[in-house]
């Protein structure tokens, strides 16, 4: 069991709710441990142990619990510096509840953008845990949504319960992302032929630039793969490929939709 500490005076200023999201492109991020987490015991509230590794902190929390100590976690406590960063309002605010006197029935959901990763290599259908670098976000999903390999901004579903003083959250949006399973199924160099696969989260076209120059053909009908949960597969065949050269391929994803680009791929074809 581990447990947050909840500023009472945050609790109650609920009508206005903000949260600062980090964009990646010119920012410097630091942050600093201020506290380390503890262990702590649930009938004494006396602390047990002091960690300054949460991996140690959550080894000996199950270690007690596996001897039947009614135990739980604070996690460490950062501070974190941010130069150039933007902040993004939390929309669609909701508030469930008919006890609005010392709030003991009430519920508010808001959506909100954290750019965040996958923490710990955590990754399974319906579940998934995600952090920003301060915080950890354990997430409900539906099984089509993927989390990507690498830092991407995701948009949650966010329940806070004061009856139960809990917070929870549901991944509800992932941008596209191509997987990283994508291979080459056949190279002819007698018939001048490539051909190569790709798999991603979402439908989408996809159009072909060969050595800076687009090619014509566009390929808008994936199949679909049961890669990773369900993913939607291009099987993309280019003819006319001057194999005595090296071929940089750059594989365009476009919206099905907006026209827009939405990914993109490169695949460098050696000479043969």
């Amino acid at each position: 069991m581990i447990r947050s500490s909840i500023n009472r005076k945050e609790a109650l200023s609920i009508i206005v709710l903000l949260i600062t999201s980090f964009f990646a492109s010119a920012q410097e991020v630091n942050f600093r441990r201020v506290e380390n987490a503890h262990i702590i015991d649930a009938t004494t509230l006396d602390t047990i142990s002091s960690h300054s590794s949460d991996t140690e902190a959550a080894q000996q929390l199950l270690n007690l619990q596996f001897a039947n100590r009614e135990v739980y976690m604070v996690g460490a406590r950062y501070v974190v510096d941010v130069k150039n960063a933007q902040t993004t309002q939390v929309t669609d605010t909701i508030y469930i509840g008919d006890d609005w006197s010392g709030l003991t029935n009430m519920k508010v959901v808001d959506t909100l953008d954290v750019l965040v990763r996958n923490y710990g290599g955590i990754r399974s259908r319906f579940k998934g845990v995600l952090t920003d670098c301060c915080n950890i976000y354990p997430v409900s999903k539906d099984s089509l949504l993927e989390v990507p390999y690498y830092t991407f901004t995701a948009k949650l579903e966010r329940l806070k319960e004061w009856p139960t003083a809990t917070t929870s959250y549901k991944l509800v949006e992932t941008p596209f992302f191509f997987y990283e399973s994508d291979s080459v199924v056949l190279i002819d160099p007698q018939n001048n032929q490539f051909r190569y696969r790709t798999f991603a989260n979402k439908k989408h076209c996809i159009k072909y630039i060969v050595n800076g120059v687009e090619r014509p053909n566009m390929s808008c009908e994936p199949g679909n793969s049961t890669y990773a949960g369900g993913s939607f597969r291009h099987t993309n065949t280019l003819n006319d490929i001057d194999m005595s050269i090296d071929n940089l391929i750059e594989y365009i994803a476009v919206d099905l939709d907006s026209t827009t680009v939405i990914g993109k791929r490169q695949y460098l074809l050696p000479k043969q």
